[in-house]
């Protein structure tokens, strides 16, 4: 048996060891990306060792390529890395039609906006011959998208978890409600698998026919012919607060002395994963423009390309 283990860099050296151990050095292959590409951890974790001894690995170096995502959102994505000085340089897949991002600088949408908008992302996927679930992908910021104008009634609940560093940590586990535009869209003959729920364990495998919502800490790995993210300067304000930001890079000589250089880079390296889930068509709303990633995405737009709009009145943009 071969077993094949993906962004093989954010793994931890006890992960490792155990699916060395179970499967043998020889049976298994990596993929394995830099530290621009960690998020669960703060080190890279070195394949090439094992008990304290050098393992015999056979390496195979690729381009930075991508063969989902379109030119469109390709060019976004380096443009945000080169702002927060990641090394991507992602190539697009080659295809003529170069995909479409918009761009939503409205905090609210009423239900016959927030309608619009579906119809027409459903429709990119459904005119190409995607099911509902092959053709959106919605993701949220898990603190501020729920029912109630994103306040929560709830208390926290005092918990603990084990860190990466084998050490208890107090935690706050908030109770949340579900997606505000939810009930308005299914009353607009959309059906959700909704992954935001409390207890997962109840859930069931998504059918064809439904069209996924989950928060951004669970996209990695998804992908959708379109994706809209909710909220996502927020998303990358959350993360930019996470206590993991201040560990992030911190053995990096050169950046280890800025602390909020390092923090802005780990925020956009998760922003990064979210943007990178879409095949043609991504949508992005922004809160605040602002907002430290609200002004990169405004500076982005100013630029001017034809596949990227922003969204004022639906209506404004052509159905195909």
């Amino acid at each position: 048996m071969n077993v094949l283990i993906d962004e093989a860099q954010d793994c931890h050296r006890l992960e490792k060891e155990i699916i060395i151990s179970i499967f043998g050095s020889a049976n298994i292959v990596v993929a394995n990306g830099g530290k621009e590409q960690l998020i669960r951890h703060v080190e890279l974790c070195n394949w090439e060792v094992f008990k304290a001894k050098k393992l015999n690995v056979k390496k195979h170096s690729t381009r930075t390529k991508s063969y989902r995502i379109k030119k469109t959102v390709v060019d976004f994505c380096n443009f945000v890395a080169k702002k927060f000085q990641i090394d991507l340089n992602l190539e697009p897949f080659d295809s003529e039609d170069e995909g479409e991002l918009l761009i939503d600088f409205r905090q609210t949408h009423s239900e016959s906006e927030i309608t619009e908008i579906f119809n027409f992302l459903n429709l990119k996927g459904k005119v190409n011959g995607c099911t509902p679930y092959e053709s959106l992908l919605v993701l949220l910021e898990s603190n501020t998208q729920r029912l109630g104008n994103g306040v929560s009634t709830e208390p926290s609940i005092e918990s603990a978890i084990i860190n990466e560093y084998g050490n208890i940590e107090d935690s706050k586990h908030k109770k949340r409600g579900t997606w505000k535009h939810l009930d308005e869209l299914e009353k607009h003959d959309f059906m959700f698998w909704d992954g935001t729920v409390e207890d997962k364990s109840q859930l069931i495998v998504p059918s064809p026919n439904e069209s996924r919502v989950i928060y951004y800490e669970s996209c990695r790995g998804l992908e959708a012919w379109s994706v809209a993210c909710f909220a996502i300067d927020k998303f990358f304000n959350q993360k930019r607060e996470d206590p993991d930001a201040e560990k992030f890079l911190i053995e990096d000589m050169f950046l280890n002395q800025n602390n909020e250089q390092r923090k802005s880079m780990y925020a956009a390296t998760w922003v990064l994963m979210a943007l990178t889930r879409v095949i043609d068509t991504q949508y992005i709303q922004i809160n605040d423009i602002n907002s430290e990633f609200g002004k990169v995405v405004n500076e982005y737009l100013q630029q001017g390309n034809k596949n990227v709009r922003q969204m004022g009145k639906i209506i404004d943009i052509e159905l195909m």
